[in-house]
């Protein structure tokens, strides 16, 4: 029957396990770096975020300005004539109708910006989540496997076909005798009873 070597069985498996070990704190240390480093895009994004949110404070107050702007009423107040009077409170109006018109399209135009921005954070942050999530699974098996490996090659028994061969010595052995027809006597082990073999006296078939 083919025997494996038992010392380089042990060693192949040992070998194995500290090549799963190192992939599985591989894995483990990407999938650690993922959730708590960001990428060049996302400090990019979180950057441009930052602007944008400023620029929309900034149109906010503007709005607020203009709201607040009370010169039209003042210039419409200090008119003589009525009609001069009228003349002035609907040019101011109009022109703070339209400052605010195009101060709120430009404030639109940042909070949609805003908008993209936060939803592709939001897309790389689930991507990296995901991704992190396959690397710490993949690790946990490959450091399960490690260990497997490991107490695989340093229990005593191994599997059917590579275990080391038991040696039985003469102390731990029992000893039997089997007469022959002839008279002449056998000694053998008694793990070898049943087995036949030639009386070495008269040569006769003799089963132990």
């Amino acid at each position: 029957m083919f025997q494996i070597n038992n010392f380089l069985v042990r060693l192949f498996f040992r070998i194995i396990s500290i090549l799963c070990l190192l992939s599985s704190l591989a894995c483990l240390g990407f999938a650690w770096s993922l959730n708590h480093f960001q990428s060049a895009r996302q400090i990019e994004l979180q950057q441009r975020s930052q602007e944008v949110a400023a620029k929309i404070k900034d149109t906010q107050e503007s709005i607020e300005k203009v709201q607040n702007d009370n010169s039209g009423q003042n210039a419409a107040n200090s008119a003589i004539r009525d009609e001069d009077k009228v003349f002035l409170r609907n040019l101011y109006s109009k022109r703070k109708n339209t400052a605010l018109n195009v101060i709120n399209g430009v404030a639109g135009l940042y909070i949609d910006d805003l908008a993209g921005i936060k939803a592709e954070m939001g897309q790389i942050a689930n991507e990296r989540r995901s991704t992190a999530l396959h690397y710490l699974i993949g690790g946990g098996i490959t450091l399960l496997m490690s260990v497997f490996l490991w107490l695989l090659a340093n229990i005593k028994f191994l599997p059917v076909g590579m275990r080391e061969p038991t040696k039985k010595t003469d102390d731990a052995v029992a000893y039997q005798t089997k007469h022959c027809k002839c008279g002449g006597g056998v000694e053998f082990p008694s793990y070898a009873k049943g087995t036949t073999i030639h009386c070495p006296h008269c040569g006769t078939s003799l089963e132990l």
